[in-house]
Order: C-alpha cells, then sequence, then structure tokens
C-alpha cells in the first residue's frame, strides 16, 4: 500500500519494517532522496536539495551571493545566483543539474561535459 516518504517501511508484515533494516543507506526526509551509493550527502538549507559531500561546516560552505554550496578550502569568484542561469553551451539549467558542474576563473559556470 501507498505511505509517506520515509527511512523505513510502515507496512507491520513488511520484513523491512525492522528499525535495523531501512530501505536505503541515506534517506533525506526534506528531498525525500534515497541513496545507497555509500557516497556521502547533505541537504543545504540554503539550496534546498541534497548535494555530495559531509556538509556545510565540514567541507562545503554556501555562498549567499552565489547562491551555491562551494569546496571550504575554494576560492571562487562571486556572481551573484551564477548557477540559477543555464549553461552557455548545451543551454540546459544548472542549478538542478545532476551532472558536475565547472567554474572559470571568471567566476561563470558550465556542465564539465560541456567543457571537456
Amino acid at each position: 500500500s501507498l505511505q509517506p516518504g520515509g527511512k523505513f517501511c510502515v507496512n507491520s508484515e513488511c520484513e523491512s519494517n525492522i528499525k535495523s533494516k531501512p530501505f536505503a543507506k541515506h534517506y533525506c526526509s526534506i528531498c525525500h532522496l534515497y541513496d545507497d551509493s555509500g557516497t556521502d550527502i547533505y541537504h543545504c538549507p540554503f539550496c534546498n536539495v541534497c548535494r555530495k559531500g559531509k556538509g556545510l561546516g565540514i567541507d562545503f560552505r554556501h555562498c549567499m551571493r552565489c547562491n551555491a554550496c562551494v569546496s571550504i578550502g575554494e576560492k571562487h569568484k562571486c556572481i551573484s545566483q551564477r548557477l540559477m542561469g543555464n549553461c552557455p553551451i548545451c543551454h540546459e539549467t544548472m542549478f538542478e543539474s545532476t551532472e558536475p558542474l565547472r567554474g572559470m576563473k571568471c567566476g561563470h559556470v558550465m556542465h564539465l561535459s560541456c567543457f571537456n
């Protein structure tokens, strides 16, 4: 039967409802993202999406001007709302893209596959 998104099955007859057996290794209750890849994932409350990494303040920070998560060690040139636009090569959106992005020295961004 249908159930709301959650880490475990709510059906009492299901073998997956045991607390030691979640649907996936990672579950985000905000995005309803399930992931078994073993990759570290965190939810950014400013982007309102899940991203690869250990988390804000650990290996990433959120730049409010760019409205993007950037690596703590990365020096970047801020361009306001730089991920809200489209890739200059393929014209697809970048903010919701699952493809890796490449930041240029000038501060602009494009899909890594388009850069290559």
